[in-house]
């Protein structure tokens, strides 16, 4: 999932707090670094997640005041 948002405290905690609600383990977080109120790039790696509880999780992220674009979500196979 790639976001847009404000870089400030507590951000990431938002977002993370609507994905675990909805039962979605994040694998990892890329967040380059900004100063403190610009608009930066984050990107997750979500565990495997059901694709409705994925459109909830993000319809309820981009309703967030610090999100600044619609959110995007890429598929990534994986072929083990």
């Amino acid at each position: 999932v790639r976001l847009c948002v404000v870089d400030r405290p507590g951000v990431i905690a938002r977002i993370s707090t609507i994905l675990g609600r909805a039962k979605i383990g994040i694998a990892s977080v890329i967040q380059p670094e900004a100063r403190e109120g610009e608009n930066v790039p984050l990107i997750f790696m979500i565990h495997t997640a059901p694709n409705a509880a994925m459109r909830k999780a993000l319809a309820k992220i981009a309703k967030l005041p610090a999100v600044k674009n619609k959110p995007v979500m890429f598929r990534v196979e994986n072929f083990e």
